[in-house]
Formats: C-alpha cells, sequence, structure tokens
C-alpha cells in the first residue's frame, strides 16, 4: 500500500511540474508576429498593427494598412495557417461535469488564410476555418469536421495626396456587414456570446448581429 501511495505522489508531482512548465512556456515573453503573411509582405511585428500587440484592435498604422487595401510592402508568399489544439483532464472523471473526451488531446479548429497584395491597389485578406467538431451525426453520434468561409475581404483603394490633404478612396468587396470597421472593433473580429440571465434576461450579443432576429419572449 505504501509502494502504490508513494508512486501516486511521484505521479502527481511530475504532473505538477508539466503543468509549471507548460505555464511558464506560456507566459515568458517571446517575439511575437502579425498574420505572417502580412508580417512578410510589411516587416513588421505585431506591435506595428495591433494595439499592445494583441488581436484585433489596430494601430495608426494598422488602420492604414487595412485602409489602403492591405498593399504596404512588397508582394511574397500570401498563405499563413492556424490551429487550436487542446487537452483538458478533469480531477474527477466520474463527476457530473465529466465529458466524453476527457484527458485525450483534441484538435479543435485550424484556418488558413490568403492574404496580402495583390496589385499596387488591389489587396484581399481571405480566411477559410476548418471546425473538427461541427455537428454530431445522429445515426452514429460521431462528430464529424466542416470546411466554411469565414472572413473574406477583398479591397481596391487609392490616394489622392496634396499639401494639406491626404484622401483614401476605393471599395470592398466582402461577406459581413462589419469586416471594414478599420478598428477591428465591430462585431466581425470579436465573438460574442450572447448572456441570459432567466428567461426574460436581455441578450448580451451585439444589436447588429441581432437585426432579423425575434426579441426574448
Amino acid at each position: 500500500m505504501n509502494a502504490f501511495i508513494s508512486r501516486y505522489r511521484i505521479i502527481r508531482y511530475c504532473h505538477l511540474i508539466a503543468v509549471t512548465f507548460l505555464l511558464a512556456a506560456c507566459l515568458f515573453p517571446v517575439t511575437t508576429h502579425a498574420l505572417p503573411a502580412f508580417a512578410r509582405q510589411t516587416g513588421q511585428n505585431c506591435v506595428a498593427c495591433h494595439a499592445g500587440g494583441q488581436f484585433p484592435e489596430l494601430t495608426a498604422y494598422g488602420r492604414l494598412f487595412k485602409l489602403t487595401g492591405y498593399t504596404i510592402g512588397t508582394r511574397t508568399i500570401p498563405l499563413s495557417v492556424m490551429g487550436v489544439a487542446s487537452f483538458t483532464k478533469s480531477s474527477n472523471p466520474d463527476s457530473d461535469v465529466a465529458f466524453a473526451k476527457d484527458a485525450v488531446a483534441l484538435f479543435q479548429t485550424g484556418s488558413v488564410f490568403l492574404a496580402g497584395k495583390v496589385t499596387d491597389n488591389v489587396g484581399v485578406f481571405g480566411q477559410w476555418t476548418y471546425n473538427n467538431y461541427d455537428n454530431q451525426n445522429q445515426n452514429t453520434g460521431r462528430w464529424q469536421g466542416k470546411w466554411a468561409s469565414d472572413n473574406f475581404d477583398l479591397r481596391y483603394a487609392d490616394r489622392i495626396i496634396g499639401p494639406t490633404q491626404d484622401f483614401i478612396y476605393g471599395f470592398s468587396l466582402n461577406n459581413n456587414p462589419s469586416v471594414t470597421d478599420p478598428w477591428n472593433t465591430a462585431p466581425a473580429w470579436i465573438q460574442y456570446v450572447p448572456t441570459k440571465f432567466g428567461v426574460t434576461a436581455p441578450d448580451a450579443s451585439p444589436i447588429i448581429s441581432q437585426l432579423g432576429r425575434r426579441s426574448p419572449v
């Protein structure tokens, strides 16, 4: 019994050490970049375009980059990828909060980006996302993945610069009403989760995303 307890404590200590190193790696500051395609094109890192280096809010330079159609810099490889994985281990697998994927490493979602300068006046930001757990098959109960178009913004932009003016004009072909926000603070860029306290509580999602929906009764 004592040997079993000692082995159990060693395993617990190993888990604690592993978690400590993981947290240290996540919290340790490193040089980070914005969307790699844009970083290669402009030669800038994330803090140049994003306020505090945090996605998605844009700095003055980031707004200029977006308003001028993602065309600042030189043409490079326009592809970037992103993936999200997770691992969750509940302390009591027999409790009511346990879930089917307990202690299983999961690939949750991934995105492919086509982004960057096309010509001196045309640029694009396109994102296609794969959700590995999009829906559950009603017959087998197995989760199924699905590809879907995410934010897409194809822009044409030009400038009229004079001694007393700097006028930017153009147009955007996009798939989201607020994707053109030059501050990246609209619903297209920020994920809101509706909060309902009881049956009659108001929806906390943005008003623009509630258009066409009935209010809760």
